[in-house]
């Protein structure tokens, strides 16, 4: 039997990466309240500074579009893993788009991190999109992934891969050994868009970003979403998202920290052009320290 491949790290890192470089990160200001692109908290650097991988060694199977993927993330599971097909509606690691993708590489050398990374940005995602008969928020909660072979099944002729969708990580000390992040419910059934639980708090620094415990130092505390699906069209202007969020959010920090909040400590994550035409409608409230 050959051995497959999840990397938990590269995929979800690089691509959203490079999302920041092509689209940069804005921030606006408008009548003391602020607001950030969710560019901003999907960039997920290591420790150092550097993004970083983390593999898991899955037996090979097959699989079918649609199905839910859950594996043992425990240390005691060390080696290969066997995989469990599961109800969607159950915490699972990965959604399968499609199995048996042959790999699209002209030179019989096994890939390196970098080219797997680039080979499943090329042939994962539009696989990913067709299967959710949409799009990936780029900017989302999830990302295309593959289950691919290693370089000893490589080398033995395995050049398939199954493409699917995981959920991205968040953690600010994100690290080699991270579990991956599980997932309930179908993505093409979910809203994609980057959302927190109440009461996370969310670190921001030059060279990384992730949630930290509330005890920690942290830019904002997450107290809430604001729906705005039935709305026509995304809001274009700084002007326009305090009118669809502001009141809102100033609620939703009322409601969470039991008490009024100024509105220079209230803040929003804006949802992108893409994400919005991506379906995304979920906007995340936020308040600053000392709020």
């Amino acid at each position: 039997m050959t051995k497959k491949v999840l990397r938990l790290r590269l995929l979800q890192v690089c691509a959203v990466a490079s999302v920041v470089a092509a689209v940069g990160i804005t921030v606006h200001r408008e009548q003391g309240r602020t607001s950030a692109s969710p560019l901003d908290p999907v960039h997920v650097a290591a420790k150092d500074g550097t993004t970083t991988t983390s593999d898991v060694e899955l037996a090979d199977r097959s699989y079918r579009p649609g199905q839910c993927v859950d594996w043992d993330q425990s240390e005691k599971a060390s080696g290969e893993r066997a995989t469990h097909v599961v109800d969607c509606s159950v915490p699972h690691l990965f959604e399968v788009a499609k199995d048996e993708v042959r790999v699209d590489r002209a030179i019989s050398t096994a890939p390196t991190d970098e080219e797997w990374h680039q080979i499943i940005e090329r042939q994962c995602t539009p696989l990913a999109n067709e299967y959710l008969g949409g799009s990936l928020d780029p900017e989302g909660r999830y990302t295309a992934s593959a289950i691919y072979p290693l370089e000893e099944s490589w080398i033995a002729g395995d050049r398939t891969m199954t493409c699917g969708v995981q959920l991205r990580g968040g953690s600010f000390a994100a690290g080699n050994d991270d579990p991956l992040a599980p997932s309930t419910g179908a993505v093409r059934d979910v809203d994609q868009s980057w959302t927190l639980p109440v009461g996370t708090c969310w670190r921001k620094e030059s060279d990384r970003r992730g949630t930290v415990p509330c005890d920690q130092p942290y830019t904002y505390e997450v107290v809430g979403t604001v729906d705005l699906r039935g709305r026509t069209s995304r809001p274009s202007t700084d002007a326009q998202w305090q009118s669809a969020i502001g009141d809102h959010c100033d609620d939703r920090a009322r409601e969470t920290l039991h008490h009024t909040v100024a509105d220079d400590h209230i803040g929003w994550l804006i949802l992108s052009q893409a994400s919005w035409d991506a379906g995304s409608r979920l906007v995340t409230c936020t308040v600053q320290p000392g709020a």
